[in-house]
């Protein structure tokens, strides 16, 4: 009977360790699914700050690209005027000299006909 006893004993305790081992491990796997959807979450909340930063880059960007296109439409315009102003000046300028060398010519042309008429009238 002692045998008996020691047996029904030990089973006793073999099924209290299986019952422990399994509330342990049904902790365990609790602990750990808590774990894995707090993980999850995690990676969801930061999946979704990195598509509103990506989104807000993007939106700074594409607001970057549009001032760079201004600036250089606005260069670009700035740079015709200034191309048009010095071919302005320029024709004012060769205009200039045209009147100039016009007016030279005349006044060489004065002062020959003013030497023939002083030389015509010696003669007389």
């Amino acid at each position: 009977m002692n045998a008996w006893v020691s047996q029904g004993l030990l089973r006793s305790s073999l099924d209290q360790l299986r019952r422990d081992i399994i509330v342990t491990l049904n902790d365990q796997d609790r602990n750990h699914a808590r774990s894995v959807v707090a993980n999850e979450r995690a990676i969801a909340a930061l999946e979704r700050d990195f598509r509103a930063l990506e989104k807000d880059n993007n939106s700074k960007l594409r607001e970057l690209e549009s001032t760079v296109k201004v600036l250089i439409d606005a260069h670009n315009r700035k740079r015709d005027d200034l191309e048009g102003l010095e071919r302005e000046v320029r024709r004012q300028v060769n205009s200039k000299r045209q009147n100039l060398d016009d007016m030279m010519r005349r006044d060489e042309e004065m002062e020959s006909r003013i030497r023939n008429l002083e030389r015509g009238a010696r003669r007389y």
